[in-house]
């Protein structure tokens, strides 16, 4: 289909069958809760968990919330693992999450803080190349390895230490290692599926010089800065396209093309951003967007509308694009936004002001990303146009 009419009109989406990729996140869970059950059991069948057994009723309120630390714990040494195997490997540190807690690393500056981002309590660490170079594949391999190394570390000196210690302390360490372990486990498990892969996973496709574990590598890289606050401006444009032309796995394809067209969007090149929303709205039509996870694939029809909205002031495309999708995982403010912009291409500007300032009032509740400050940058464009426009 040509670009253009791409663009104009979304693609048919009835017939569309839904990647798999949650079922697969759930396999890898249950494996994880399989593994802790049965170490658990072997455990207690070798007397090794005495301590956990004979706690009074009393204590067992804080051996349940001790569970649940531990998994933290647990989630948090995976994910500095991972940090760990980056820096040695010669990547910079750039971001860490893991339950509530967030690292940055700022200007050579540690900085700690709340961790807001939801989607992100699971655990994520970000490291990226030094300016101007590639992410080699010995960094990947010791990024990617270092995750179930560290957790099955901690597993193996818990197990050593358990011994010679009692009472509350030696049940949390048992509830780490095990937690450790089962996560370690879990994860080296290789599973992929859609954009999805485990650490084994990954680890298999890099072993076998299969380029869609670095490419699956350098756009976390890339969302990470999006977290970190960058606008899409300062993204890597150049390694985005490099992805989008080289990509074999239909997911990073159009991941990196969505990417692309969000950093040439806060460029000042309209033309080219034109052609950014031009080439992703192909790649939709030729089943990039049927290969998409069903539950994000509003991430990419929302951002559309918004472009053909406010920035090329075609409203009717815009609602095609805006209702091919009304349920998914989508930020509180996007659709918002789309209705505003599409309001104002239509010259009504009283309910695309109102549209805009909930939408704000949305933004300002949610964390801060690049993303987002772009948001607003155009949310705010749009109330300030409406209330002259109205004085006028």
């Amino acid at each position: 289909m040509n670009p253009d009419l791409a663009l104009k009109h979304p693609p048919v989406v009835a017939s569309m069958a839904s990647q798999r990729s949650w079922l697969v996140m759930l396999l890898a869970a249950s494996a994880g809760g399989l593994i802790a059950y049965v170490g658990l059991s072997g455990l207690i069948n070798a007397g090794l968990a005495n301590d956990l057994l004979s706690q009074s009723s009393n204590n067992w309120p804080l051996v349940i919330a001790g569970w649940l630390v531990a998994a933290w714990v647990a989630i948090t040494i995976h994910e500095l693992g991972h940090m760990t195997g980056a820096v040695s490997s010669g990547l910079l540190p750039l971001m860490l999450f893991s339950g509530p807690l967030q690292l940055e690393l700022e200007a050579g500056r540690l900085r700690c803080s709340i961790n807001r981002h939801r989607s992100t309590w699971g655990g994520l660490a970000v490291a990226i190349p030094r300016a101007g170079s590639p992410l080699e594949p010995r960094q990947a391999i010791w990024t990617v390895a270092g995750g179930p190394l560290s957790s099955a570390s901690v597993a193996l000196v818990t197990l050593i230490m358990y011994p010679y210690l009692s009472g509350l302390e030696s049940v949390f360490l048992f509830q780490v290692g095990l937690m450790s372990l089962a996560i370690g486990v879990a994860t080296l498990i290789p599973l992929q599926t859609g954009g999805f892969a485990s650490d084994g996973g990954q680890l298999w496709q890099l072993l076998r010089s299969d380029a869609r574990a670095l490419q699956r590598l350098q756009l976390a890289a890339i969302i990470g800065r999006n977290f970190s606050g960058h606008r899409p401006r300062q993204w890597d444009l150049e390694n985005l396209q490099k992805i989008a032309r080289e990509s074999k796995l239909a997911v990073l394809k159009t991941s990196a093309l969505l990417l692309a067209a969000q950093v040439i969007d806060d460029r000042p090149d309209r033309q080219a951003a034109l052609r950014g929303f031009e080439f992703l709205a192909k790649d939709l039509h030729d089943g990039g967007l049927a290969a998409y996870p069903r539950a994000f694939r509003v991430g990419l029809t929302l951002p559309i509308a918004i472009y053909l909205a406010q920035q090329s002031r075609d409203a009717d495309a815009a609602q095609r694009w805006m209702e091919v999708y009304t349920d998914g995982i989508e930020e509180p403010h996007e659709r918002l936004h789309a209705r505003a912009a599409i309001c104002m291409a239509r010259g009504d500007v009283a309910a695309a002001r109102a549209l805009a300032l909930e939408a704000l009032e949305k933004l300002s509740k949610s964390p801060p990303t690049g993303l987002r400050a772009l948001a607003s940058e155009r949310l705010q464009a749009i109330a300030s146009l409406e209330m002259s426009t109205i004085s006028t």
